[in-house]
């Protein structure tokens, strides 16, 4: 998508405004965004996040050898140094292409790499039962989708220990 400014460049920061009720979307490159006053809207926010978020990645490139032959993104041609080096991914594309080097940086963080949501701290065992199930299976089909055929039996027996508890 080309920057609504200049129409020259890839738009890189995307704006979504509320204007009169109506949802308005602004698409502009980095530098037409620099000139218009967008780069600094969070400044203090962004540069927080930017160095608790890759902080550590740099210590992870600087740690890992790179391969002679340097990935990129398809879609924005970004490599995973650039990434590092600017504190920031260029696109969404960028979180796929490299996730299996973001993976251990955001497992250090959070302290897992699967979302599990909330149950209601007084829900009752049935509640956090099928909650738990939920969560196993959704563990399973990626697990089967990677071809990680242990874990998914691991999960399968979990999951069919679960189901016999509720049913018994």
């Amino acid at each position: 998508m080309l920057c609504r400014h200049c129409s020259k460049k890839e738009a890189t920061t995307h704006i979504r405004s509320i204007i009169g009720g109506e949802t308005v979307e602004t698409h502009l490159c980095a530098e037409c965004a620099a000139v218009l006053g967008y780069t600094d809207v969070f400044p203090l926010f962004a540069a927080g996040f930017s160095d608790f978020m890759f902080g550590s990645l740099r210590n992870d490139a600087a740690v890992s050898s790179l391969s002679s032959k340097i990935v990129r993104c398809e879609n924005c041609g970004t490599s995973f140094e650039e990434i590092v080096n600017s504190g920031a991914p260029s696109c969404p594309a960028c979180y796929r292409v490299f996730y299996d080097k973001f993976l251990p940086t955001v497992q250090r963080i959070h302290g897992k790499t699967v979302h599990i949501g909330k149950v209601a701290g007084g829900a009752d065992e049935e509640v956090k039962r099928a909650h738990r199930i939920s969560l196993l299976k959704e563990q399973l089909n990626t697990a089967i989708d990677e071809r990680n055929f242990e874990l998914a039996s691991r999960l399968r027996d979990e999951i069919r220990e679960l189901e016999a508890r509720r049913n018994g």
